[in-house]
């Protein structure tokens, strides 16, 4: 480089050197490090909502997402797209679980205040039917590709049930179900039951409980995601703040990882190999995966306390995580785009 230096002197070097030091860093997406891999995008304030903040779902061609707030007695729906509060559906009981079935326009939400569940029509906001299920119900899931509805309830069962009309089946467990998730390419639900510290499997084409995984050293598991492609199933656990990746074929925990406090929702973003978990604690843990055995966190994104509920949604890059209020803060639902 001296004869450089030579030609053009030492300032036109240091200059050069400064250009090609802002090049790398624009390379790398600011001052020296990759970029953040939620961006914040707005927000949709939830006037006259106080308490817990529950379930949400989602309306993915009507830009739509569907917030249970428990202790108003109400569910909250937000224009995704305008970050706008559409309607309130009202005159609920302590509703927890909630879905959304495309095919049918229709909203489901689980009552934990009188145990049952009520369908809406996803149009006007209508009450169409309501079915009694049982008490503590809670968490619900339609099905991927038809009318069913799979909903946890009571001191444990599961129950499927044909666009809540008529009961399929029922299956009973070992203890009170929490978080779940479906296969979309094969029978099994993969349950989380605290109460045994367990994953339970159910073949919901037999009715059947297939597997029972007891975990060894954590407790309170109550979130839980799927990343069937790699057949990789992600427990959030609270005691201690733990992540498990466990192998969904047979149960064995292939990497153990901490996480936020209170944690209440896990979901795996399978077009970036991340996975975001939101606790109570105030923050967003996230964690990249570089392969399917392989997983380390990548950042941690604050939030506020209580900020435990939350939704993501694929088709749109986007994490909603709901704030309740809180002293002078109200509630709100917080809008992060996945990046890049």
């Amino acid at each position: 480089m001296k004869w450089v230096s030579a030609i053009i002197g030492d300032k036109g070097m240091r200059l050069i050197v400064r250009v090609l030091g802002v090049v790398f860093v624009l390379a790398l997406g600011g001052e020296g490090r990759s970029p953040e891999p939620l961006r914040s995008i707005g927000l949709v304030l939830l006037p006259h909502v106080e308490g817990r903040l529950d379930r949400m779902a989602a309306d993915v061609d009507g830009r739509r997402v569907f917030l249970s707030a428990l202790t108003n007695n109400t569910v909250q729906v937000i224009d995704a797209k305008r970050k706008t509060l559409l309607h309130a559906i009202s005159g609920l009981a302590q509703p927890k679980g909630i879905g959304y079935l495309a095919g049918f326009d229709r909203i489901y939400v689980a009552n934990g205040g009188d145990g049952t569940l009520r369908k809406y029509d996803g149009g006007t906001y209508l009450p169409l039917q309501n079915k009694r299920i049982g008490d503590n119900i809670e968490n619900l899931h339609p099905g991927i590709t038809d009318s069913r509805v799979f909903v946890g309830y009571g001191r444990g069962t599961l129950v499927g049930l044909d666009n809540i009309e008529k009961k399929l089946f029922e299956v009973t467990l070992d203890g009170h179900p929490e978080g779940f998730r479906l296969e979309a390419f094969g029978p099994r639900i993969f349950i989380n039951i605290p109460d045994r510290r367990e994953v339970e499997v159910v073949d919901r084409d037999t009715h059947t409980v297939v597997a029972k995984w007891h975990l060894q050293r954590e407790r309170r598991n109550y979130a839980m995601a799927l990343d069937e492609a790699n057949h990789r199933l992600f427990v959030a656990c609270r005691q201690p703040s733990t992540l498990l990746v466990m192998d969904a074929s047979n149960g064995a925990v292939i990497q153990r990882l901490p996480t936020i406090g209170d944690s209440d929702d896990v979901h795996y973003d399978g077009t970036r190999k991340r996975i975001y978990v939101t606790g109570g604690e105030g923050a967003i843990s996230i964690y990249e995966q570089t392969d399917p055995d392989h997983y380390r966190q990548i950042a941690t994104v604050p939030t506020a306390s209580g900020a435990r509920t939350s939704l993501f949604v694929a088709n749109w890059n986007q994490l909603f995580v709901a704030v309740p209020a809180r002293g002078n803060r109200r509630a709100e639902l917080r809008i992060y785009r996945a990046q890049p």
